[in-house]
């Protein structure tokens, strides 16, 4: 039975020997549970603490399970990503060389069809009021003007036709004339006949002779400007290959150049530093950006530095 103490009370019980705590003394305030509410024993505590255990034994249990499961998915993440890094190195590689490749064959397309442009001239300024009907008679005369008269009679024309004028011509700029010659021989007589002159006057009409080249082909020699300009400062020799290719032909030495970065072995030759291009670009008119002013920055202008009359049509 439960004696006091000095003041406090010892609950005991003499058949079990346990020893009872009172409510508040396990951290929880009393209950009004009455009088009946049973006891909390240190052995109800014991199996309490245990049963505590065994479930927080058994949660970190399956946290680790799932902390491993989380690591095998993380590392095949890791091995998926690079994987995937991988793939796109080789995707990306895949596509530069497929964008080359398109590249050469734009090139060689490019060169088939300038090859059919081969016996064509183009001339600009022939005013419109001529109709299409007296135009053979027109460029008859013409190139009576142009050549002594018995090589005149024997010029053959293939087609003679009007080209659409760019979007971007300047306002009253008449459409170019188109000129296809039944032999490259007579091509070559006119240009042989006209070199030297920039403009040709005919009839109160001034002018142009240009090579019928393709648009990306203008854009590719104008993007060489810099260096003929220089070659032409230096009166050195060079011509257009139908490869997309600028040949400079310096004392026995031959130079094939297809892109200025590819001129550093020729200016070390001259014993010019790989910046001169730059700075004769410098000194040249700002580049335009149309074919229509790109034709225009390579009029027909025939010099000793291109010794092919084919390709005397010159930047």
């Amino acid at each position: 039975m439960a004696a006091l103490h000095g003041g406090f009370t010892d609950f005991s019980d003499d058949l079990s020997g346990e020893e009872y705590l009172p409510a508040t003394k396990l951290g929880r305030p009393p209950t009004n549970s009455g009088p009946d509410t049973a006891p909390v024993t240190i052995a109800a505590l014991t199996r309490l603490l245990a049963d505590h255990h065994k479930d927080l034994h058994n949660d970190i249990t399956a946290l680790r399970g799932d902390l491993k499961g989380m690591t095998t998915h993380l590392n095949a993440v890791e091995h998926t990503a690079e994987t995937t890094t991988r793939d796109i190195g080789e995707l990306r590689q895949t596509v530069q060389d497929i964008q080359q490749q398109q590249r050469l064959y734009e090139h060689r397309m490019a060169e088939q069809e300038d090859a059919g442009r081969r016996n064509n001239m183009k001339i600009r300024g022939i005013s419109e009021v001529i109709p299409e009907a007296e135009l053979a008679q027109a460029v008859e005369r013409l190139l009576a003007n142009i050549l002594p008269p018995t090589r005149a009679n024997k010029i053959t024309l293939a087609n003679i036709f009007r080209i659409p004028k760019p979007p971007r011509a300047p306002t009253g700029a008449t459409k170019d004339v188109i000129l296809t010659f039944q032999t490259r021989i007579d091509k070559t007589a006119v240009q042989n006949a006209l070199r030297g002159n920039t403009l040709f006057q005919f009839e109160g009409m001034a002018l142009n002779f240009f090579s019928d080249l393709l648009r990306g082909i203008l854009a590719w020699r104008h993007s060489l400007q810099p260096l003929t300009t220089l070659l032409r400062q230096r009166d050195l020799k060079y011509r257009w290959q139908m490869t997309h290719t600028l040949t400079v032909q310096q004392g026995m030495d031959t130079h094939q150049i297809k892109e200025l970065s590819d001129a550093t072995p020729f200016l070390q030759s001259l014993g010019l530093p790989p910046d001169s291009l730059a700075q004769t670009g410098q000194e040249s008119a700002t580049p335009p950006q149309h074919p229509w002013d790109l034709a225009r920055s390579i009029a027909f202008v025939p010099t000793d530095h291109t010794p092919d009359p084919y390709v005397a049509f010159t930047i």
